[in-house]
């Protein structure tokens, strides 16, 4: 299948070589994520027992924080709906006027962590701690649990956060500009490999969307039989581009990568690799995007 179009700011035009039906391809596109960081108010608790909500003390955010009885094993339960099944780092954000330590549990199934909770100053001086929880995809119980007979510090929120790596198959491209899909050569990943035609400024074009404003590393596997350099210029938006120089593999059936780090807007971005001279690129086998 051969893509031909142009893919400028100000429009889209496309048409199809050989195939029927819409020219839109839902792996190209990609699937939104949430933030890289999600915070959670103390206070949002489904449920929490042997405790109150309080505002008595300054220097909380959001509404108010959780001051959980003196008691063991009182607890807030969250529940919270993660897009993959991973590790993520869960910070919480407390105060502890006491003089001891006061201990949390974090946990979410049977994944759990202890957050040490020691004194800091007052009941008004917040600090943070950070702790590592396994989740499932989907919904998980989440709990913030009292270990000892002091109960909690206050808590007033906690934070998590969690690397993704999404991967595109070169072949998913929304647009290709004078090249092929193809599967001649052994070792590709997915359904095959994109070829661009040996000429300067060929391009493939996807749309990724980034959950946030960041600078991400990508890394692109290819294959070079030739004796000679074939750059690719990575970019989004316009951007400058960034070059991975591409140099030979040994032959077309050996792949390597080589990561540069480019800027993603939120949102849906413009994303091209490119080629730069007039032998034209490697043959690319996909891309890997990380947050």
């Amino acid at each position: 299948m051969k893509w031909h179009g142009f893919a400028a700011g100000m429009g889209i035009a496309l048409s199809c070589v050989g195939c029927s039906g819409s020219v839109e391809n839902d792996e190209a596109w990609g699937t939104a994520q949430e933030a890289l960081t999600t915070t959670y108010q103390a206070e949002s608790a489904v449920d929490i027992d042997e405790g109150v909500i309080e505002t008595v003390h300054t220097g909380y955010r959001g509404a108010g924080y959780l001051n959980i009885d003196n008691f063991n094993n009182t607890f807030a339960w969250y529940i919270i709906n993660r897009p993959v099944a991973g590790t993520v780092a869960v910070t919480v954000r407390y105060a502890n006027g006491g003089t001891t330590n006061r201990p949390i549990r974090v946990s979410a199934g049977s994944s759990s962590a202890q957050i040490t909770g020691a004194p800091t100053g007052s009941w008004t001086t917040w600090v943070t701690a950070t702790v590592n929880v396994t989740f499932a995809a989907g919904n998980n119980d989440f709990y913030l649990s009292s270990v000892s007979n002091e109960g909690m510090p206050n808590v007033d929120e906690f934070s998590l956060a969690q690397t993704f790596t999404r991967t595109y198959q070169a072949e998913s491209a929304f647009d290709i500009d004078e090249g092929v899909v193809e599967t001649i050569h052994a070792g590709y990943t997915g359904s095959g490999y994109l070829n661009i035609d040996n000429f300067n400024n060929t391009f493939a074009w996807y749309i990724v969307n980034s959950p946030a404003a960041v600078t991400v590393p990508v890394t692109v596997r290819y294959a070079n039989g030739t004796t000679g350099n074939r750059p690719i210029a990575v970019s989004a938006n316009g951007g400058t581009p960034v070059q991975i120089t591409a140099p030979p593999t040994g032959s077309w059936t050996t792949w390597a990568t080589a990561t540069v780090n480019i800027p993603l807007a939120a949102g849906d971005n413009d994303f091209f690799l490119r080629s730069v001279v007039s032998g034209g690129m490697p043959n690319i086998d996909k891309f890997d995007i990380t947050w």
